[in-house]
């Protein structure tokens, strides 16, 4: 699923909302959502490059955990419509864990590698900014009903990573680094509220990038790039206002 692909569908769908929907002024209730969320998140596939002494080497890291752990804080708000949609904004506030060891490391003269007992992770924090539709059952916050939520997201911040190297005394030791990561993808809800409560569960598709450059021993230096492609799911609560 590419950008272009993720740009039209987010056009398409603010062009249904605003065509069949805002045409009319009245009788619109105003919304704002804040969430916290937990979710499983697709792990980032991994790649090395090894810079040394002038020479440099690429590994692939194979076999790590496919899902991290994910939670957010958001916010998300529109006009709710008496024709059943409403366009919906949103930004939320993501952080992100994942297991990164990998099973093996390939370099890519087919040499394999192990990490030993060293355990790598990887994480990710940013924003993410939304804009798409809302469809509900009741526009009154006090009243049971059900919401359905469907939005185009993209975003980005810092990432974090570690790998694992010999040290000067020829030990196998962990180093870690700091870098960016930028994402984009699709988010899907479906939600019950009552009083002002809102909760539910949630789907996405996320892809993306990032990198992130390591110091090691000796002057040599590490640089990951983490490339996530895949889907999460997991559920949100908090306060309709």
């Amino acid at each position: 699923m590419s950008y272009p692909y993720l740009r039209f569908s987010a056009s398409a769908l603010l062009l249904a909302v605003s065509s069949g929907c805002f045409a009319v002024d009245d009788e619109r209730a105003h919304f704002l959502d804040l969430r916290i969320g937990v979710s499983s998140s697709p792990s980032p596939d991994i790649t090395e490059k090894v810079t040394s002494g002038g020479a440099s080497s690429r590994f692939d890291w194979q076999g790590a955990k496919s899902h991290g752990v994910q939670g957010e804080i958001a916010a998300f708000g529109g006009c709710l419509h008496p024709c059943g949609g409403s366009l919906v904004l949103g930004l939320s506030l993501p952080v992100a864990r994942y297991d990164s060891t990998p099973a093996q490391i390939v370099q890519d003269n087919g040499t394999v590698f192990s990490t030993g007992s060293q355990k790598l992770r990887s994480g990710t924090a940013g924003v993410d900014f939304s804009a798409g539709v809302g469809w509900w059952s009741s526009q009154d916050p006090e009243e049971f009903s059900f919401y359905g939520e469907l939005a185009p997201f993209a975003g980005g911040g810092g990432a974090y990573g570690e790998t694992a190297g010999l040290n000067s005394a020829g030990n196998l030791e962990r180093f870690s680094g700091f870098g960016y990561f930028y994402e984009y993808g699709v988010r899907a809800g479906a939600f019950v509220t009552e009083r002002h409560v809102i909760a539910g569960i949630t789907g996405f598709y996320v892809a993306g990038s990032g990198q992130v450059d390591i110091d090691l021993s000796n002057g040599g230096k590490s640089k990951l790039t983490l490339d996530r492609d895949g889907f999460g799911f997991g559920g949100e609560v908090g306060w309709r206002f």
